[in-house]
């Protein structure tokens, strides 16, 4: 993963969103509509389509169940795109690890 400053790629990093934390982390009307306006994908920092959380191919790698949550999340509720994008973050960090453990992919 590909990680750059919050001032240069924005409020929305990939780790800022998909961040664990204790408390529940949701997000506001204003915050989905800036990241369905972002012109970048906030885990790779590839082109994606204006109205998606992510570019096509990280929702390529969700499960189909995932996906859905992701598209078009200006006219979706904040609390359902928020809790979409938790759990995505989850998805990718869970993935990695166990990638990792086999030996594969590179070291953080």
């Amino acid at each position: 993963m590909q990680c750059g400053t919050d001032a240069a790629r924005g409020a929305y990093s990939w780790q800022n969103i998909g961040a664990r934390r204790e408390g529940s982390m949701t997000l506001t009307k204003e915050q989905v509509s800036g990241l369905a306006k972002t012109p970048r994908c906030p885990r790779c920092d590839l082109n994606k389509t204006i109205g998606n959380a992510l570019c096509r191919s990280c929702r390529a790698k969700l499960p189909e169940n995932m996906r859905i949550a992701l598209e078009r999340i200006p006219s979706k509720d904040a609390w359902t795109v928020s809790r979409a994008v938790r759990a995505a973050a989850r998805y990718f960090d869970v993935h990695f690890q166990s990638v990792r453990n086999f030996g594969g992919g590179r070291p953080r």
